[in-house]
């Protein structure tokens, strides 16, 4: 029985050999198929980027496009090898982003505003209630010396 234990030890560590070589393969077929993203934050919160020099676009270098938080890039316009001068733009910022900020920050404004008119309203009422107050004490007062 001894041999039949150490076989069945042998097979099963070859099984497992198998499987972990198997599941290593799967692994990086898989992640071969997947997008490769990275994130950078920007470093300036500037949404012109002005050349002011004339050039050409360098082959085979990666050069990072910032833009606000929030923001996406509709297009590209140059492209490697390609010639420019200053004020060409290099990319165009999506603007149904902008128009989303746009709207939230309106929102905001709007709310800001009711919240100071009803701010407004809720002090020329206590100023009245105050008055209120006065002129029936001065009441009270006139009536207790009488």
């Amino acid at each position: 029985m001894d041999k039949k234990r150490k076989r069945i030890v042998i097979g099963f560590g070859i099984f497992l050999s198998f499987m972990a070589l198997c599941t290593i393969i799967a692994k990086g077929i898989y992640t071969s198929g997947l997008p490769i993203v990275s994130v950078i934050n920007p470093t300036s919160n500037s949404l012109v980027h002005e050349i002011n020099v004339s050039g050409k676009v360098k082959e085979g270098q990666e050069y990072g496009v910032y833009v606000d938080s929030g923001l996406r890039v509709a297009t590209i316009q140059i492209r490697k090898g390609e010639s420019f001068s200053s004020g060409d733009p290099l990319f165009q910022i999506d603007t149904d982003d902008l128009r989303n900020i746009i709207e939230t920050y309106e929102f905001e404004i709007k709310k800001l505003n009711a919240q100071k008119k009803e701010y407004s309203q809720a002090t020329v009422y206590e100023k009245q209630n105050t008055q209120q107050e006065i002129a029936r004490a001065a009441q009270d007062y006139e009536l207790a010396e009488k």
